[in-house]
């Protein structure tokens, strides 16, 4: 587990920090009072980003609307930009980070994410830097097909009644924050990389049954009274199954200790040939269990339509 960053502001009250921790599950922050601006210029993040991505060892160069990868068949965009400069909380910037094939001139892969600080290029930071944690090294991984720093790889099957269907699964670091006020301290436990994986998979299962490349986006968090939200997404489009299984999943979470607590991690579904799949064992009993009693539906291809890109 990796963490982004414990957040101790000292003139957060709960109530504030709540409604902060929500606009951040709304992914688009919400109009207070007049104070989110739309930035037409994305470039604060984009040149927030690049440094991220050398430190990575990428070679990469700055366009003027997006970031080229020399060695990868990737650009980056950053779309819909939103600044956030609500008074007595945090300035934020909530923006679509879009990872889409060179030359391409649809989205490819969007994931919003939103970066907090004392001002407009510390927010851009943080937010590059939740992107370029979380999401970058997954694209990568399948990309290249190589060993990735923080990124677990698992193999799985889908079966119907007529077809399997196997998966190589890239699994990104979870990435956590922890919010608090004065005086406030709390370290979460570690959980093993597959926590979320092994949270949605029943809802995964149904909408796997087929050859197209996929990714999953979850968030889960806990407030301080035992309250709990979550956002989900396949491809690029909200997934209500994934978020009722997220929110079950943090209602089990021990107490947080006064604070807010955010989990989240990005997940991209590989197609692989199902004979050359050994399922990985720590998913093997979950997948027996679930295929005992379950049968795959049919409107992924509705949904998967919308979601091919490469």
């Amino acid at each position: 587990m990796r963490c982004n960053g414990v957040w101790p502001r000292q003139a957060v009250e709960a109530d504030l920090l709540r409604s902060m921790i929500r606009a951040t599950l709304a992914k688009l922050l919400k109009p207070r009072d007049g104070l989110v601006m739309l930035l037409a210029d994305a470039q604060p993040l984009l040149s927030a980003l690049l440094p991220l991505l050398q430190a990575q060892g990428v070679a990469a160069n700055l366009a003027s609307d997006h970031i080229a990868l020399v060695d990868l068949p990737l650009e980056i965009h950053v779309h819909n930009v939103k600044h956030d400069t609500a008074p007595a909380i945090p300035h934020a910037v909530s923006a679509v980070f879009d990872g889409r094939s060179t030359g391409a001139t649809t989205n490819g892969v969007c994931v919003t994410v939103v970066g907090y600080g004392d001002d407009l290029a510390s927010c851009a930071r943080d937010a590059a830097k939740q992107w370029a944690d979380g999401v970058f090294p997954v694209i990568r991984s399948w990309l290249t097909r190589a060993a990735v720093d923080a990124i677990t790889k698992a193999q799985i099957t889908v079966a119907t009644k007529d077809q399997r269907f196997g998966w190589s699964v890239h699994l990104g670091p979870i990435l956590y924050r922890v919010y608090g006020g004065p005086g406030i301290s709390y370290t979460p436990p570690d959980i093993p990389s597959s926590s979320i994986f092994k949270a949605v998979f029943a809802a995964v299962y149904p909408v796997a049954a087929h050859r197209t490349l996929f990714w999953l986006e979850c968030f889960a968090c806990r407030y301080p009274d035992g309250k709990v939200d979550a956002t989900a997404r396949l491809g690029n489009d909200d997934w209500p199954a994934g978020r009722d299984a997220l929110l079950r999943w943090a209602t089990d979470w021990p107490d947080t200790e006064g604070t807010v607590l955010s989990r989240r991690e990005f997940l991209m579904f590989e197609p692989v040939s199902s004979e050359q799949v050994s399922p990985s064992p720590s998913f093997q009993e979950v997948i027996e269990r679930y295929a005992a009693g379950h049968k795959p539906t049919s409107w992924w291809k509705r949904l998967m339509g919308k979601t091919k890109l490469w």
